[in-house]
């Protein structure tokens, strides 16, 4: 896969943490903190953002939440509301991390799908026949690869409609030039 394919499936995870993500983050760092040592397993001397710190780096590998960026969200997530009791959050969020990737192929579909109404009215068929007839899978079933393939592919056939939309009009205009400049 050439490297602009893999930046596009890869671009919104490698984006850095907005201030609301990291708020949140720290303010469930803070209530897993506290929940830490109202139960004695820190210790005396544990200072709460360097506990953070240390958390966070178990969780994703960055010790610093600027350094983190969206597909290490619901890890930090799920790693501190575990540590406040939260479990059943935190197990939800973990699930969210693994089907994230996946989740955004699909999404990225839908939007493609919408944009080309214009000229392939019925991309989403498109893009599951695709996918069924190179893959041999419905778009439920497929990898997150998978779907990106039929992103690109709805894209290309999207461009060369437009292309041939936009030749076929210049066609006409040249025509309708043509016939009145005769008359």
């Amino acid at each position: 896969m050439d490297s602009y394919s893999q930046r596009a499936m890869t671009g919104a995870a490698l984006a850095p943490l907005n201030n609301r993500q990291k708020a949140r983050i720290c303010m469930l760092a803070r209530r897993a903190f506290d929940r830490q040592s109202q139960a004695g397993a820190l210790g005396d001397a544990a200072e709460p953002e360097v506990w953070r710190k240390e958390q966070q780096r178990h969780a994703c590998g960055q010790s610093s939440l600027t350094a983190c960026t969206n597909k290490d969200y619901l890890a930090l997530k799920a790693r501190f509301q575990d540590l406040a009791g939260e479990h059943v959050a935190a197990f939800r969020n973990h699930l969210r991390a693994e089907n994230e990737p996946r989740a955004w192929a699909l999404a990225k579909l839908r939007r493609e799908c919408a944009a080309a109404n214009d000229v392939l009215p019925h991309a989403w068929d498109y893009a599951a026949g695709f996918l069924r007839n190179k893959r041999g899978a419905s778009i439920e079933a497929c990898a997150e690869k998978d779907i990106w393939h039929a992103v690109f592919m709805v894209r290309r056939r999207v461009a060369q409609l437009r292309r041939k939309r936009g030749a076929t009009q210049s066609n006409m205009e040249e025509l309708c030039t043509h016939a009145i400049s005769a008359n």
